[in-house]
């Protein structure tokens, strides 16, 4: 387990100083899947690096499995750095070595036996997919490839904990789509925490259990994917979502001060988008209901989705019809002043 409490880093150059990270508080449970997410200098990489004390902190304390890793040094540092692995953006490969070595190499300054590295080395380059690579240099990869060796070399010393910094983002949608299933086999297989950081909403959505909201330096928001997706909260986490948020395609659909019409932004997911809820208002109140707009995807087999409707009636009648919904554990935001 990961717990992070009151973590602050501020940057200081000359007479200038930056907070990147104010007061972060999480707790990343072990073995899941952990998201950051976070739009470029909103301190999503800072935290990343402070985990593994590549930065180190302002303030505040970093306790993997119990332990405030902010006050190891020397040797004991070490051994703790040892059972984290990190993944890199540009994937930090020795390009004047071949893929054995570069996974060789974090085993090799741990002065592991050549023996037991040949052994480790050949094993990851099988769960990777890239035994027949394991003589070619980096410049005869693909991107996807690349990033396998990195993934393998982040796997070298059995680690407890994986960070991913931006793993996916230099590379097309085909290739992060088998990158995230092999992180996602890799968790399942071994149990290994992984706590990824990303701008992108789509590795959030295929990857992670739970995600956390960073904005200035400050997390906004935080739960499990789903709940995020299904009822955003913070302005940074409903841009993310912007094309899952069903929005009006006229704002002069809301007409302010009628009492015979409200716009409702029903959100839903898991069972509810298969059940017949809108039919059954309409019947149960005497109100009329005109979908205006709506989208609905799967999300790790779960169904979410967004619909705007107008429902028209008697303003008892529309009272009741919403009351109707929301005890049906659907979210109902009531549209006004031409919000979309």
């Amino acid at each position: 387990m990961i717990t992070i409490r009151n973590l602050s880093k501020v940057y200081e150059s000359q007479d200038k100083k930056v907070e990147a990270l104010k007061n972060i508080n999480l707790t990343i449970n072990k073995g899941e899947i952990f998201g950051i997410i976070g739009l470029s200098g909103a301190g999503k990489s800072s935290l990343l690096r402070c985990i593994n004390l590549l930065e180190t902190p302002t303030s505040g304390e970093i306790l993997i499995n119990g332990t405030d890793i902010t006050k190891l040094r020397g040797a004991e540092l070490r051994e703790t750095r040892k059972k984290i692995g990190m993944i890199f953006q540009h994937f930090n490969l020795l390009m004047n070595s071949t893929v054995y070595d570069n996974v060789a190499f974090p085993l090799r300054i741990n002065r592991v036996p050549e023996a037991e590295i040949e052994k480790r080395v050949l094993e990851l380059l099988e769960i990777v997919n890239l035994s027949d690579k394991k003589d070619s240099y980096p410049s005869q990869l693909s991107g996807g490839q690349k990033q396998r060796v990195g993934i393998a070399r982040a796997l070298a010393n059995n680690p407890d904990i994986i960070l991913s910094d931006e793993a996916t983002s230099a590379l097309d949608p085909t290739t992060t789509e088998s990158i995230l299933s092999l992180l996602k086999d890799i968790n399942k297989k071994f149990g290994i925490t992984i706590v990824v950081i990303t701008h992108e909403m789509d590795v959030i959505k295929h990857l992670c259990n739970r995600v956390a909201v960073i904005e200035d330096g400050v997390i906004v928001e935080e739960g499990s994917v789903i709940e995020l997706i299904s009822n955003p909260q913070a302005s940074t986490s409903k841009r993310f979502l912007a094309d899952m948020i069903a929005k009006l395609p006229n704002p002069d659909l809301i007409q302010e001060h009628n009492p015979t019409e409200e716009v409702l932004r029903i959100s839903f997911f898991g069972e509810d988008a298969n059940k017949p809820f809108i039919s059954q208002m309409v019947k149960q109140f005497d109100v009329e209901a005109n979908i205006i707009v709506g989208n609905i995807e799967s999300i790790q087999d779960v169904q979410v989705g967004s619909l705007l409707v107008k429902i028209s009636g008697s303003k008892e009648n529309i009272d009741s019809a919403i009351d109707f919904l929301n005890n049906h554990n659907l979210r109902i935001e009531v549209l006004k002043n031409g919000s979309c």
